[in-house]
């Protein structure tokens, strides 16, 4: 009996769940990663909601640092709004530890990873020829998780998304003088996309940054110098993040998108992680479907709940972003109370569910009054 194979182009996270899925499932499994390393190089703040991670990849102390049970926004104006729960809700992790522990998995199921093995085409067929260097191989189905450079993705299904990704520059500091179990926000007034961040990985050392068109580093230095300036520098880079939605393309047929370069991020935050593998998880699914039993479309049906909530999350905050300073959010939300609500009903990654659940109520409601009020002055 032939081996039915499928090729997984990328090894980070999603590229690995989906390959894990996969060759749980008996396929025949090569992932194609570019780097000589998994987990590197590490372009990531780290945050991760519990109940995302565990769906994903499960919780192992081996890549935790650190646990999250709060969050602190901070206005423009120094108001400030604080969550603050009774449990961890998110948790910070070693990036390549994490990628690591899901690349043991796939193998442990059965892949195979291929390191140091970029991929410079895919050409279509009965089966597909999967293009490296060293020669081409064939496949029943690939799934391109090639993450953000989207150079694959592009030569397959054209330019799905209009306008690049947006820079992200992140340092990891010493010195930090935060509570380590609380994430930090500032809404800064040179900055009109995205926000500064912190993110404690323990008492002493911290992830922190911001995300601009123009001039990342030099007002990323703005904000270490004015936030931070007892900080010791200790590393920094800069990569590139996605706030504009999933595409619409790369969820049928035997040549699928996972990851950052089918756009399954967060468009408040960029986070990635956590909604690519849940998408990786369907399109493991619709791959398994298609190849057994000749179904289309499950990778589509799947992935809707998850599309709807990014797609809304983007109009909202595009309309949002041109009617209402996000500084008065914070402090709306902090006269409102809204806390208490979003306590029992927040959703670190589905963030248009949490607004829907978080009105029907009376704190709710006045935060909604509240954000009329400034609509209308």
């Amino acid at each position: 009996m032939v081996a039915v194979r499928v090729a997984v182009v990328g090894g980070g996270p999603a590229g690995l769940v989906a390959a894990r899925e996969l060759a749980s499932s008996g396929f025949e499994v090569t992932v194609f990663e570019e780097d000589e390393v998994i987990g590197r190089p590490e372009h990531c703040a780290g945050l991760y909601s519990v109940s995302g991670l565990r769906r994903i990849a499960g919780l192992e102390r081996r890549f935790l640092l650190n646990a999250i049970r709060g969050a602190v926004f901070t206005s423009v104006r120094g108001s400030t709004f604080e969550l603050r729960f009774p449990h961890p809700v998110a948790v910070v992790a070693d990036r390549e530890e994490l990628d690591r522990h899901l690349a043991e998995q796939a193998l442990s199921a059965g892949a195979e990873i291929r390191l140091g093995t970029g991929v410079v085409g895919v050409r279509r067929g009965m089966r597909h020829s999967v293009v490296t260097k060293e020669g081409s191989s064939e496949f029943d189905a690939v799934i391109v998780a090639e993450g953000m450079s989207r150079r694959l993705t592009r030569s397959l299904f054209g330019d799905p998304f209009g306008r690049p990704p947006l820079p992200i520059a992140q340092f990891l500091i010493s010195r930090h003088g935060l509570e380590r179990d609380k994430v930090y926000v500032w809404f800064e007034r040179y900055l009109d996309e995205y926000f500064s961040y912190a993110v404690p990985i323990d008492e002493e050392l911290a992830r922190v940054g911001l995300a601009c068109r123009r001039n990342v580093m030099e007002l990323a230095r703005r904000f270490l110098k004015e936030r931070f300036p007892e900080a010791r520098v200790l590393g920094h880079y800069v990569h590139s993040i996605w706030l504009d939605g999933p595409a619409s393309v790369g969820l049928d047929g035997s040549v699928v998108l996972v990851g950052d370069c089918a756009g399954q991020n967060k468009p408040l935050t960029g986070g990635g992680v956590v909604v690519g593998g849940l998408c990786a998880l369907a399109a493991a699914r619709h791959v398994a479907v298609l190849l057994n039993e000749g179904r289309d479309g499950t990778y589509r049906r799947l992935v809707r709940g998850i599309y709807r909530d990014l797609n809304w999350t983007k109009r909202l905050r595009d309309w949002a972003s041109r009617r209402i300073d996000p500084s008065d959010v914070v402090e709306l939300a902090a006269e409102a109370g809204l806390d208490d609500v979003l306590r029992r009903v927040g959703d670190m990654d589905m963030h248009f569910r949490t607004l829907l659940m978080s009105l029907p109520n009376p704190r709710g409601l006045m935060f909604l009054a509240g954000l009329i009020r400034s609509l209308l002055v």
